[in-house]
């Protein structure tokens, strides 16, 4: 079946719709492992100083 322009403009839906809540997603897992490295960086800095080891 084919479809002519105008009913080509009035599809709606599609990946279109949630872009945004993987963008937000994608943003949080960024923003976590930015928080997650931050967090191991300080650790080890913190062990070197003191010189500590579990």
């Amino acid at each position: 079946m084919k479809l002519k322009n105008n009913e080509l403009i009035k599809i709606e839906g599609g990946a279109i719709n949630y872009t945004s809540a993987s963008f937000i997603s994608a943003i949080t897992r960024g923003f976590n492992l930015i928080l997650d490295l931050g967090r191991s960086i300080g650790t080890a800095i913190n062990r070197i100083i003191n010189k500590k080891t579990c």
